[in-house]
């Protein structure tokens, strides 16, 4: 059977694979961070290696940002084309004291791989690599075509994935696409995740008034900016924790009942998520929206004193995630009132 063969090379070589992986991890390819540029391009050529070692044609290519890996295997005509995508940057460390470990030091504790990158996105990003590599080598081919893109600015959001799709939109047709870049439940509990987050984020600034006014004359008579944030954030969200938005959940697809049941399956910790909500964690972590602050700038001022020169500035995120749908990213749009 083809597929226990490519399983019995995947064992085979299950060592030689691991301590791949560990050198994967030691490559400090932080996206974000200007004086690691030519680590992510370190970690690219590292992965496009490891594809073209798998069987795969390899190359990368460079836009305006870091560097993209895409890879084809060997044409199979007439059957089905899937994506596989992953990256191969990472968030930067900071703060460094809190680490344990060093984070581009991959250590083993407690039968755990600890190092900056292992899970997101490296470790799933790679098992995806061997995986192609097992097929190949261990069986001959693979039953399908593949393309890989693993891209290195999944973490700063960049544009050099959506520049190669939009110029290679026809090369890219595929039936399927497969994400190896989202969590799963629990140590043993393998998941097929069919719809995933997206998020729309718009920044908003209230101005003050332009000069210093008493407390004691204008407070509670002139608005505080701090006091409109809090309240315009406040009537976003409702008592049970959904969104009071009008209009924001609509064609929200519900779960329906199968999955219901099988979500049920699965424990949850709510005082670990530290909320009791009226509508219940699996809700609102697996179809509804959320609204929440990203981050507020401001200067530190006595709430009852209106603020002067400086705005106040108030970023919200909007998350979705609803089965059978992809969410989309949208650019930070300012808003002033």
């Amino acid at each position: 059977m083809k597929r226990a063969r490519a399983l019995a090379y995947a064992e085979q070589n299950a060592d030689r694979f691991l301590a791949d992986l560990m050198d994967y991890l030691a490559i400090p390819s932080i996206s974000a961070r200007e004086e690691h540029t030519s680590d992510v391009r370190r970690a690219a050529e590292f992965t496009a290696a490891k594809l073209e070692h798998a069987g795969l044609s390899a190359s990368i290519h460079d836009g305006d940002g870091h560097p993209l890996v895409v890879a084809r295997s060997p044409e199979v005509p007439g059957a089905p084309t899937v994506i596989l995508y992953g990256h191969h940057d990472v968030q930067p460390v900071d703060p460094i004291d809190l680490w344990e470990t060093p984070p581009f030091e991959p250590t083993v504790v407690d039968g755990m791989i600890r190092a900056r990158g292992c899970a997101d996105d490296k470790g799933p990003a790679l098992a995806q690599v061997f995986g192609v590599e097992s097929w190949m080598k261990g069986v001959g081919g693979l039953p399908l075509n593949v393309i890989v893109l693993i891209e290195g600015e999944e973490e700063v959001g960049g544009s050099v994935l959506p520049t190669y799709i939009e110029e290679h939109r026809d090369e890219l047709a595929a039936d399927a696409v497969v994400i190896m870049d989202s969590p799963g439940h629990a140590p043993g509990v393998p998941a097929l995740a069919y719809g995933l987050r997206g998020i729309a984020t718009l920044e908003v600034r209230v101005d003050g008034p332009s000069r210093d006014l008493h407390s004691g004359s204008y407070g509670g008579a002139v608005k505080n900016p701090a006091e409109a944030l809090c309240e315009m954030l406040a009537s976003c969200r409702a008592a049970d924790g959904g969104i009071a938005i009008p209009g924001v959940v609509a064609g929200v697809t519900p779960l329906s009942a199968d999955e219901r049941a099988r979500l049920a399956t699965l424990e949850f910790d709510e005082i670990l998520l530290q909320r009791l909500p009226a509508k219940g964690v699996l809700d609102l972590v697996v179809v509804h929206l959320a609204v929440g602050p990203l981050g507020v700038d401001h200067q530190l001022v006595p709430i009852a004193v209106q603020t002067r020169g400086q705005p106040l500035e108030l970023q919200l995120g909007v998350v979705e995630i609803a089965p059978h749908r992809l969410g989309r990213r949208d650019h930070h749009r300012p808003v002033v009132v």
